[in-house]
């Protein structure tokens, strides 16, 4: 049965659908509704659909989002490892490190030009080296023993999982700005990690040139589990992985294909984008929701609590974890080599706030040491390392960074709409502060402009400006849902382009894993659609979960003006359609309890990005 609410000829609509999951593709079930954008809603007389999923409504509505950082009014000082919440648990084990002492040395971290440059080399090239398998193994046999030996001795395995669950613990451990997952910490705040990791691999060693392989699995060729790991007698083995070779590839394979490289590194040229928001706005880079959640949930167990590495607070327990957030390490080197669509260079963010921000650590002599993210910037020349140039089958151009530019640089696109020509000047009135009057405020309901969060916006290089937006909704881990936002019906400029698919507002439970596709102007489409070469795949979204309770909120931004140019899109209207992975991803927990409702979202929006000029 359909609910139909009309609208007035010429208001902005939104239409959204709701699918059976177990229907589909034939005899779908839909709810359809348009409803005004402006004047309020007004139900009608009848809200019985049965058998719907859901009952959410959809309006293109212009709005405002907030800019104040919730969390971060500045730099973060490094917190005391002796103020850890040490009652702290995830899945009942302890998240905070071992607590210092008084003696315990400290100090700030300096570059050590001691140590020699080296190389991080694949797990391909690293691995075809017997010595340097031999050493790399013994390093983490001696890292595994020392927690029967010394287990308060902070260069152990079990210490060194307390490192990334005590900061992935939702601020439990030392207060709520230390959560370094869904915002622009992630990056650097690994490269952190993975520095000391290395430090006390290669003091473990005995070589103070060692260097930890990064698994490249954004490559066909590297995508492989190297054997090592999955020999039982060694050290580097796990037992609590995907035991299912088949299912492991697999999920590998639809985690990691090359439409999902393009949108998370190649085509998310925004710094916010791709390295995520401040803290408090829950921001994730494009990288860390889509391959880097991929390749959590593949590797761990497939069971509740999902240990190890499909679980946050037990993931670096795995040996394969510094191998994977290698590669993403490896991947931020790679996008600072980029261009941006007008011409010039990717940049990291150049906030107080972001490179001031310090955290503490424990390093290879157990003392602590402070690091800040200015720290990071430049690890060839602070932290001694580089990466094997692999090749990357994403990449145009045999990964020649600045080759890739003739992909990146802005074409010619008649049949893309822009932000309408009037609301130009009402848009630069709002940023010089001045009050709109009504007619302004009239012209610019088609064009907000939509700041990144941060504390000094007058640092960004760019703005987003939003074209539509719909309103609240929601879908179950069982149902896809389809839903149109209207773009504005009055003449467009050829300036600007519809840029950026917005997901505003994802809320969902900390502990169930959440994974959905993306797709636009494909109402058709299905789990089985195929995504690989498809111009209609926008992306994925993947959340690794962690054992404790609470609800997390996300909001998750697309870069889609080449998924239009591809399409060759001409319409006012853009259809866009979530599609939940059921049983590759969602947690069967979730099933039988029957869950109404595993995602919420605020709205949905698509936006253009605005370049400040210099």
């Amino acid at each position: 049965m359909a609910c139909k609410d009309l609208g007035r000829s010429g208001q902005f609509s939104s239409v959204m659908k709701s699918n059976r999951w177990d229907s589909e593709p034939a005899g779908l079930r839909r709810t359809r509704w348009s409803q005004r954008s402006r004047s309020g809603i007004s139900r009608p007389s009848s809200w019985h659909c049965g058998g719907l999923l859901l009952a959410f409504l959809a309006v293109a509505m212009i709005s405002f989002y907030p800019t104040a950082v919730m969390g971060q009014s500045g730099a973060l000082s490094a917190p005391d490892l002796a103020s850890c919440q040490f009652s702290l648990r995830v899945g009942g084990q302890p998240c905070c490190l071992q607590k210092p002492t008084s003696t315990t040395p400290r100090y700030a971290f300096q570059a050590n030009t001691s140590i020699p440059q080296g190389v991080r080399q694949s797990y391909q090239t690293a691995f075809s080296n017997s010595a340097y398998v031999r050493k790399y193994t013994e390093a983490y046999r001696k890292m595994k023993a020392l927690d029967g030996d010394d287990p308060n001795d902070p260069r152990g395995m079990e210490q060194q999982r307390r490192v990334h669950c005590a900061y992935c613990s939702g601020g439990g451990a030392y207060g709520s700005n230390y959560e370094m997952h869904g915002n622009w910490f992630f990056l650097p705040w690994h490269r952190m990690m993975l520095y000391l990791h290395e430090r006390i691999l290669a003091n473990l060693a005995g070589d103070p040139g060692f260097k930890i392989p990064f698994w490249n699995w954004d490559t066909s060729r590297g995508r492989e589990i190297p054997r090592e790991f999955r020999d039982r007698t060694t050290a580097l083995h796990n037992s609590r992985r995907n035991t299912d070779d088949n299912d492991l590839r697999d999920r590998m394979e639809k985690g990691t294909t090359n439409r999902i490289m393009e949108v998370s590194v190649l085509e998310a040229e925004t710094m916010d984008m791709f390295l995520g928001g401040p803290i408090g706005n829950g921001r994730p880079g494009a990288l860390e929701y889509s391959s880097h959640g991929a390749v959590h949930m593949a590797v761990g167990e497939q069971n509740n609590p999902f240990q190890d590495m499909g679980n946050l607070g037990f993931a670096a327990r795995d040996t394969l974890f510094y191998g994977h957030h290698a590669n993403i390490d490896r991947l931020w080197s790679v996008w600072t080599g980029l261009l941006r669509t007008d011409g010039r260079p990717r940049r990291n963010p150049t906030s107080a706030a972001w490179l001031n921000s310090a955290f503490a650590f424990y390093d290879e002599r157990k003392s602590i040491v402070s690091m800040r993210v200015s720290d990071t910037v430049d690890p060839a020349k602070s932290l001694r390392y580089s990466y094997e140039n692999v090749k990357m089958e994403w990449l145009p151009s045999n990964n020649r960074f600045a080759a890739a530019t003739s992909v990146l640089k802005p074409r010619p696109s008649p049949y893309l709409p822009s932000i309408p020509t009037d609301s130009q000047d009402v848009v630069r009135e709002l940023d010089e502060g001045s009050d709109a009057d009504e007619e302004g405020q009239e012209r610019a309901e088609a064009a907000q402009v939509v700041p990144m969060e941060g504390e000094d916006n007058e640092d960004l290089p760019h703005e987003y400006v939003m074209l539509a937006s719909s309103s609240p909704f929601s879908f179950r881990s069982n149902a896809s849902l389809e839903f149109s936002l209207r773009l504005p019906s009055r003449p467009m400029s050829p300036r600007v382009k519809v840029e950026v698919l917005s997901f505003n507002g994802m809320g969902y439970e900390r502990s169930e894993r959440i994974a959905f596709h993306v797709f636009i102007n494909q109402p058709q489409a299905t789990i089985h659609t195929k995504r690989e070469g498809n111009p209609h795949y926008a992306g994925s979204f993947f959340h690794t979960p962690i054992s404790d309770s609470g609800t997390i909120e996300r909001t998750v931004k697309y870069p889609v003006l080449y998924t239009l140019q591809r399409q060759k899109w001409s319409k006012k209207e853009v259809n866009v359609k979530l599609i939940p992975v059921l049983g590759d991803y969602a947690s069967e927990q979730c099933h039988r309890r029957k869950q109404k409702r595993v995602v919420k979202f605020k709205s949905c929006s698509i936006e253009y990005v605005r370049y400040k000029r210099p």
